[in-house]
């Protein structure tokens, strides 16, 4: 069981918050997780008496304690005086990953045990978490079945009704991410298809250009099982060392991937190269290669040796190259399928940027800090507002997106508040913070100094609320069940835009704002706005909150807009991938249709040279090869649009303002498609045409 928060360590540069959690002592042990020093939690660090106890993240023991190891036993210092000893440090590779709605930050950097009485104390905490570890042979539904036996006993003994869902601890942590990871696995495997099909056109046009060399040794007794031993040796061997390749090229790509990683995705950094990478990469690697080496061996069936030499001594038998032309067809519609996908996630992306998280994020600067005092948010902000260059400030519990835990507050019309009424997003803030974030007042007023009575609280609610209690109707002086203060009853005193504070994308909750006093959360945020850069007056209001206080320094000093691009970032990171796929795609498919013509054209230099001694004109030429070349791109896109289809219908999850079947992505993608056949057409149908009739049949 455990809980997160935070704590804020005392040092000589400073304080810093830390995201804490509290356990249960045997949480690790659950967890199987073992120190990289030290020992964990036992029962007798809980007793009455105890002294505190705390373990530390990898990170912090090194950033902090520069990874001293005799830092075990020893201890250090809140910024609030206490003491505790730290028992042990966590290893490099630990993080507690858990879903977002989980509330629960990546990066906990401290855990304590929780408090001696919290199995014998009230069973009311219903804030608390909880992992569980399945015995052999248990499965999610016996464990659900076991849980709901449990939940039932709880609701009796408080008297209310309570529910509990069991789900996979694994599923939960990925359910997110799995849709963008999917996306991009099946991006990996159609590029590789695209370019194994390019590969298998290079062997077949190999094959086929050594048709003179296999019709001789054909003739001097070589069998073709013996042709087809030499065709799977030197496909492994090209697999092979192209796999040597690409595990040296994913090390590297790997490296830098995790550099333009984004925080929203931090979890792919335990993303290595492993004995598991290496053996799948094997494994793929012997199964292209058998294909692969397979392609060629039709050309060395069909192989005629006495009818071979005859051609090659008449000056040539018919060109036919139907396999690679089929294989250019393929490369064309894969590459359609993943142009498309990437069109899709790019016009989602931009719609995302497009939106409007209802408030201003440019020339904002946000920190935040621990309150000291009762009268400190109101004294900061009073000196933080006469900073030259602030046009405005005030105090927010949470900023948006960030990864603390949110507030949920339980809301009806009636009361008793019903056990399964629902929830809004609960933000306490003071006076001036919408307005220095820009939220449009709709109805009423914005709070003032003057709200802070606990036993008439005031509230501020979004539109959606105020829809959907007080439909037609001004929800100002509208009264509700709340517990807000010392009431239940909060009376609403100004309506504002529904803002995206945890999404950029999805409507969630509606909001309900109180007055901080009522609702006090330590650390708080806080929002300055300013006439030009915000990082600009980021000295003078670090220096202004250690004047009020010494012992507290304000953390996380950054610009709104970061904690935006955050929340974009996610769609960018997967856009990048995708359209570099798509690019890759788009560039081996023209490689595909330039190699086929550029053979065709060079099998066929004595046809040409024969055509202009007739009289063709070098227009006409360029006409019939350039026509070839587009009818295999023409023919590719006929049968990519079906995939691209059911591509659109497979990334509906992570497209946002845009259908599936969207048509502006589509014919973009047929756009690419058939410009990049044409380049890749152009030079072997001017090649063509530059053949001379006298060389032509000189050769002959």
């Amino acid at each position: 069981i455990w809980a997160s928060g935070s704590v804020v360590l005392a040092g000589q540069d400073g304080p810093e918050q830390l995201r804490s959690a509290l356990v249960t002592t045997n949480f690790f042990d659950v967890l199987g997780v073992q120190p990289a020093y030290g020992r964990t939690f036992r029962p007798d660090d809980t007793a009455e008496g105890a002294p505190l106890t705390v373990m530390l993240g990898w990170d912090l023991f090194q950033r902090w304690f520069g990874g001293d190891p005799s830092l075990v036993g020893r201890r250090i210092q809140s910024a609030d005086g206490s003491f505790a000893t730290v028992l042990g440090i966590l290893p490099k590779d630990f993080r507690l990953l858990l879903p977002p709605d989980a509330a629960v930050p990546d990066r906990l950097q401290a855990f304590a045990p929780f408090w001696p009485d919290l199995e014998s104390g009230p069973r009311r905490n219903l804030f608390l978490r909880v992992i569980g570890r399945m015995r052999p042979g248990v499965t999610i539904e016996q464990a659900q079945d076991d849980v709901s036996t449990l939940s039932r006993n709880l609701s009796r003994e408080l008297g209310s009704q309570r529910a509990f869902t069991t789900v996979a601890l694994q599923d939960d942590d990925v359910r997110e991410i799995r849709g963008p990871l999917l996306a991009l696995f099946g991006g990996v495997a159609i590029l590789l298809m695209i370019a194994c099909v390019n590969v298998a056109s290079l062997l077949i046009a190999r094959t086929a250009s050594r048709t003179r060399e296999t019709s001789l040794r054909l003739a001097l007794g070589a069998s073709r099982g013996r042709l087809v031993r030499q065709a799977l040796v030197e496909g492994f061997l090209l697999t092979l060392t192209g796999a040597a390749a690409g595990v040296f090229v994913g090390y590297v790509g790997l490296r830098a991937l995790l550099v333009l990683l984004p925080e929203s995705l931090s979890r792919l950094e335990a993303s290595r190269i492993d004995l598991a990478v290496l053996a799948f990469t094997l494994g793929i690697s012997v199964v292209w290669g058998l294909l692969l080496s397979l392609a060629p061996c039709f050309e060395l069936f069909k192989a005629d040796a006495l009818r071979s030499l005859h051609f090659s001594r008449a000056g040539g038998r018919p060109v036919r190259y139907r396999a690679r032309a089929a294989l250019v067809v393929a490369q064309v519609a894969l590459s359609l399928v993943l142009l498309s996908g990437a069109g899709l996630l790019v016009r989602a992306f931009a719609q995302v940027v497009a939106v409007d998280p209802g408030f201003r994020a440019d020339r904002q600067l946000t920190f935040r800090t621990l309150i000291s005092r009762e009268t400190f948010v109101q004294e900061l902000l009073e000196r933080v507002r006469a900073l030259p260059g602030v046009t405005g400030a005030g105090a927010f519990s949470h900023l948006p997106y960030d990864d603390l835990p949110n507030w949920g507050l339980p809301h009806s019309l009636t009361a008793p508040i019903p056990t399964d009424a629902p929830t809004a997003d609960a933000r306490a803030i003071s006076p001036g913070l919408m307005e220095a974030l820009g939220v449009p007042l709709l109805e009423g007023r914005f709070f003032t100094d003057h709200d802070r009575d606990p036993k008439h609280p005031v509230v501020i609610v979004d539109d959606t609320l105020a829809r959907l209690f007080w439909p037609g109707r001004t929800a100002v002086g509208q009264t509700f069940f709340a517990n807000v203060g010392e009431s239940r009853h909060p009376t609403v005193v100004g309506v504002v835009r529904h803002v995206r504070l945890r999404s950029l994308v999805q409507d969630l909750l509606p909001q309900i704002y109180v007055p901080w006093q009522l609702a006090q959360r330590n650390p708080m945020a806080f929002v300055v706005s300013t006439s030009g850069d915000p990082m600009s007056v980021a000295a003078d209001v670090r220096a202004t909150v250690m004047a009020l206080d010494s012992r507290v320094a304000p953390h996380d000093v950054r610009p709104m807009t970061d904690y935006v691009n955050g929340a974009r970032a996610t769609g960018a990171f997967t856009v990048v991938l995708a359209s570099a796929f798509a690019v890759t795609a788009m560039l081996l498919t023209c490689v595909g249709i330039y190699g086929v013509l550029a053979y065709g054209v060079a099998q066929r230099r004595h046809e040409f040279g024969v055509r202009r001694a007739l009289g063709a004109d070098a227009g006409r030429i360029l006409r019939d090869v350039l026509r070839e070349g587009l009818g295999f791109a023409v023919a590719g896109c006929a049968a990519g649009l079906a995939g691209a289809l059911v591509v659109g219908r497979l990334l509906q999850a992570q497209l946002y303002g845009v259908r599936p079947h969207d048509p502006v992505s589509l014919a973009t993608a047929l756009a690419l498609i058939l410009t990049g056949a044409i380049v890749a057409c152009v030079i072997p149908a001017y090649r063509a045409t530059t053949v001379s009739p006298m060389d032509a049949l000189r050769s002959e």
